[in-house]
């Protein structure tokens, strides 16, 4: 039992990652593997080989009525079989799972280092239904070729190499023969559905779309009475790939009819030439027999090819569509990962400067949201009050700003510098130490609160459950837990839904602890107090302002209350006419913009 235990572990002892370049062909993923399958092919060549002959040997054992041939030949197949246990089955586990794994793991971790602003224009469920089908596709398509197809080749080919050795025009006409009913049948599948499975690709994107869609804004969804309307998507779409699947699947059922009859119709032919040498007594009929009987065994694989064929181009046009789609999605244009960069990087913080030059950035299709606009701030790091706020009216650039600041939109043009070092010639083990930042959206990771409480923190352990308690009584959150499994509780899918401004909330706690951890230079908040109450608000504030004392704070306000304590405000619609952007004393920018004026006036709305 121990050496089966061993065997079984004996692979996957020596598996592992390696790294795929989405802009090279897709077989590099194989080329990263290829000792493995030289291997494999090795072995496949001596065993289909070995076994494809065995009816000439089982012929050739009863003309010879010799038992010691017998006894050979069975010590030689059961010693392949047992060379098999350490070569040919580990070898294939492992290419397997590597090619499984590999892909899966790659095209994640693509997901995660590209822009994020690529990510805004493509819908979750289309990404993640490509990625599940394609990590298919590759196991498919090794499985296939490389436990399937090749044994099948090599038996063919032994088929025809031992009928020419014996008789070379008997080889040609079992070599044509086979050769032309491969040649056919691929070029009719490759022509006849690549079409139909190009369509079915796209419909079953939309299938996946709209039932990732019902499952994430399922509540949106009751809520807006719109069950019935999803469902008759959901119909249509799955309706669509059923009759496309279904012809997809005729049209190889109709071309594996039409090679089985011209298999036997070789067949025939085949047999009817062996007669011929039997009569004029160039062979026995016992070799005739075993020749018939290795040419049955042999291209047995013919009767199914339709199967393998079908699989082989179907995995092959969806790798082919992922990596297209992959490709076009976006690409890293700045270092994220700690393996992107090998350098290391002093980051002082006596004085905090920030700023930019010359700053242009449009998203994809639109119009140039900052357009030449310099920015400048500095100050000292012993300054008690670092806190300052950012307004405009909607949609003029706010977000956006704060993300270009930190470290998430890499601008077209210009350089956001932190301290003399450029935010996007650094990766995040350096970002995080310059900055921290909160969304706007109210986003969170499934799991125990403590794990999102502590979330993007080395040492998560350290913090104390009285710790992580008080900091949940100061945002208002732990009354919501106390009574449930407290820090163990589970949040979002199959766990407790929380409300906009009870995720803002948790978010911003979780800030706290990671702006007070690694002490950055800048700390950026979009609308902090958006969907909280007033106590919450007050409370959420007071935090602000105590971040306020170690870093600078940059505040989008969703309410000018937040302000109240900022040192210096900057109003991003003065940037229409100015393309310095420039942060003012509150009493001097009620001089220099309308737009707060009617803020403090109360004739404009700070979200419109």
């Amino acid at each position: 039992m121990n050496i089966f235990k061993k065997l079984i572990n004996y692979p996957s002892e020596k598996a592992r990652i390696f790294d795929i370049d989405f802009k090279k062909p897709w077989v590099d993923i194989f080329w990263h593997q290829k000792s493995l399958i030289l291997g494999i092919l090795f072995y496949v060549i001596i065993d289909d080989a070995t076994l494809s002959i065995f009816p000439v040997i089982v012929g050739l054992m009863i003309e010879s009525r010799s038992y010691s041939l017998a006894i050979l030949v069975a010590v030689i197949y059961i010693v392949i079989e047992i060379i098999s246990w350490f070569t040919y089955h580990p070898y294939l586990s492992l290419v397997f799972s590597q090619t499984h794994d590999n892909f899966r793991y790659n095209a994640y971790k693509h997901l995660l280092i590209i822009d994020p602003v690529n990510h805004v224009q493509t819908p979750s469920g289309l990404i993640l239904g490509k990625i599940q089908r394609t990590t298919t596709a590759f196991l498919d398509i090794a499985d296939t070729i490389l436990d399937e197809l090749i044994p099948i080749v090599v038996e063919t080919l032994t088929v025809v190499i031992t009928m020419m050795l014996i008789n070379f025009k008997l080889g040609l006409i079992v070599g044509f023969s086979i050769f032309s009913l491969s040649i056919l049948f691929y070029i009719v599948s490759k022509y006849y559905t690549e079409d139909l499975e190009n369509q079915l690709n796209k419909t079953d994107d939309q299938v996946n779309q709209i039932g990732a869609e019902s499952l994430t804004q399922f509540q949106f969804i009751r809520a807006s009475f719109t069950t019935d309307m999803i469902r008759k998507r959901l119909f249509k779409s799955n309706l669509e790939v059923m009759s496309l699947q279904t012809s997809v699947w005729m049209t190889y059922r109709l071309i594996r009819g039409v090679i089985i009859v011209l298999y036997w119709v070789a067949l025939t032919a085949i047999i009817g030439y062996l007669i011929s040498l039997i009569n004029s007594e160039k062979i026995s009929i016992v070799l005739a027999t075993t020749l018939v009987m290795m040419y049955l065994r042999g291209t047995k694989g013919i009767f199914a090819i339709d199967k393998r064929i079908k699989i082989i181009l179907k995995s092959y046009r969806r790798i082919k569509d992922f990596y297209s789609f992959i490709n076009a999605l976006g690409t890293q244009t700045f270092p994220v990962l700690d393996t992107d960069l090998h350098k290391v990087v002093v980051i002082e913080n006596e004085i905090l400067d920030i700023g930019f030059n010359n700053i242009n950035f449009a998203y994809p299709e639109q119009l140039e949201t900052f357009q030449d606009n310099n920015f400048r701030l500095t100050i000292g790091e012993r300054e008690s009050n670092k806190l300052f706020g950012i307004i405009g009216p909607s949609g003029i650039g706010k977000t956006t700003l704060i993300s270009i600041l930190g470290g998430q939109i890499k601008p077209d043009h210009g350089k956001v510098i932190i301290n003399d070092i450029d935010v996007y010639s650094v990766d995040d083990s350096v970002r995080r130490k310059l900055i921290a930042l909160q969304g706007q959206v109210a986003t969170g990771m499934r799991g125990s609160l403590r794990y999102n409480l502590t979330f993007g923190l080395p040492e998560a352990e350290r913090y104390s459950d009285e710790i992580l308690i008080g900091l949940l009584e100061s945002v208002g959150l732990w009354s919501l837990f106390e009574n449930k499994e407290g820090l163990k509780t589970e949040i979002g899918e199959s766990g407790l839904n929380l409300s906009g401004g009870q995720r803002q909330r948790l978010n911003f706690a979780n800030l706290y602890l990671r702006a007070n951890y690694y002490k950055p230079i800048l700390i950026l908040i979009d609308e902090p107090t958006s969907s909280l109450d007033e106590v919450s608000e007050k409370s959420i504030t007071s935090m602000i302002s105590e971040l306020s004392a170690q870093s600078l704070t940059m505040v989008i306000a969703h309410r000018l209350k937040t302000l109240e304590n900022a040192k210096k405000i900057l109003d991003l619609s003065l940037m229409r006419k100015n393309s310095e952007l420039k942060f003012y004393p509150p009493d001097q920018l009620r001089e220099h913009s309308e737009y707060y004026r009617q803020l403090l006036e109360g004739t404009q709305d700070i979200e419109n």
